[in-house]
């Protein structure tokens, strides 16, 4: 069976149904700006890296031995920034009074 070669003439003849005009986008965008006033942004372990300034090494050593919270996204550790204050506050060592 050969392929037959249909010459181009620039125009399309078949029918399209064309549909109404939606503003998709829009709807979208608002649904997006809800889950964002929802939703924090997660942070990377190099996120938390900086900020506990630890090495990425370091941070995946408290994910290992589970010392800190954290989210997977598929395959990927993320953390809740108010995951990782309230951690902080947690682990906060007060400093002790001595009298001198």
């Amino acid at each position: 069976m050969t392929a037959r070669r249909i010459k181009d003439t620039g125009t399309d003849h078949r029918r399209v149904r064309k549909r109404p005009p939606t503003d998709r986008k829009a709807g979208a965008a608002l649904c997006d700006n809800q889950l964002r006033g929802e939703l924090e942004a997660l942070l990377t372990v190099a996120d938390v890296a900086a900020l506990l300034r630890l090495t990425e090494k370091g941070v995946y050593s408290l994910i290992e031995s589970r010392r800190i919270p954290f989210v997977r996204v598929s395959n990927r550790v993320r953390f809740l920034p108010r995951d990782v204050r309230s951690w902080l506050q947690e682990n906060r060592v007060p400093a002790s009074e001595t009298s001198r």
